[in-house]
């Protein structure tokens, strides 16, 4: 007997937010209005914009009124209501990921650019933007329309939890793409959240065409999952793709400094 959508997601409201309030007013305090003047002015420099209505339409003003539209029409379309994967004993782990990305960091609500480095990488790397994009963990809709406004026409995101179409419920160790699905695929702080990077790692490479771009950006941890052990660097994570790394475009190697930031970007063989 087949399982409905309504019985594979559980729902989370986010209307109950006095604590996630409380967070969002601390981040908007004495630098509020620093960032709002780095809103007005972004970007810094003209990297890869051709024209200025493309130097609107990549500043953080359009693209943050977009997002915040869009998040409100979703949202009351749903009656403010999240779908959040149901929970395993073997992805346990997922709770804490969940509890941490949805309430306690307010990231759920949080316009992030942190894979705008990754993606002038992967420009820089001659990404396929006419291709199928795959952003793995992007919280909210923020960094597909980023990269959307780059110019890639195919991007999909997963994620534990969800308001958009645009992010399909989904866990990164258990992908249920077809093999041989994206050109480019995306992973910004993602891979550190792994219970099991091996075998997050080769559903990754299982679901990248032949030739496909990865990007990956990594915060250096001694433990990855809180279960498995592994330790989460660039060269540990090019150990684990193994003999399918090809041309490798952009790598960080620093010490092995917990917390220290890191950004990979490679091109798979098959």
């Amino acid at each position: 007997m087949e399982t409905t959508d309504q019985q594979k997601t559980q729902k989370r409201s986010i209307l109950p937010m006095k604590v996630a309030l409380r967070e969002a007013l601390k981040l908007a305090g004495k630098d509020g209005f620093k960032l709002m003047i780095k809103m007005l002015v972004y970007p810094e420099r003209p990297l890869f914009i051709g024209s200025f209505r493309e130097y609107l339409m990549q500043g953080r003003m359009v693209l943050q009124a977009v997002y915040g539209l869009r998040a409100i029409y979703f949202l009351a379309r749903r009656g403010f209501v999240f779908d959040v994967i149901p929970v395993t004993e073997q992805s346990k782990h997922n709770v804490n990921v969940i509890d941490h990305n949805f309430w306690n960091k307010f990231d759920v609500f949080r316009f992030s650019r942190r894979a705008e480095s990754l993606l002038y990488l992967l420009l820089s790397a001659h990404a396929n933007k006419d291709g199928k994009t795959l952003s793995i963990g992007p919280k909210n809709e923020g960094e597909l329309l980023l990269f959307r406004a780059h110019g890639f026409k195919d991007v999909v995101g997963i994620d534990l939890f969800t308001y958009s179409p645009s992010i399909l419920i989904m866990d990164l160790h258990e992908m249920t793409f077809p093999d041989n699905t994206f050109d480019t695929i995306n992973c910004a702080w993602v891979l550190r959240y792994a219970y099991d990077l091996p075998k997050a790692i080769k559903e990754i490479a299982r679901v990248a065409k032949p030739g496909a771009l990865i990007a990956c950006s990594l915060t250096y941890t001694d433990v990855v999952g809180h279960s498995t052990g592994t330790v989460c660097d660039v060269a540990s994570v090019l150990s684990l793709f193994g003999e399918q790394v090809g041309h490798v475009f952009w790598r960080d190697d620093v010490d092995h400094t917990p917390g220290r930031k890191t950004r990979l970007v490679f091109q798979l063989k098959k």
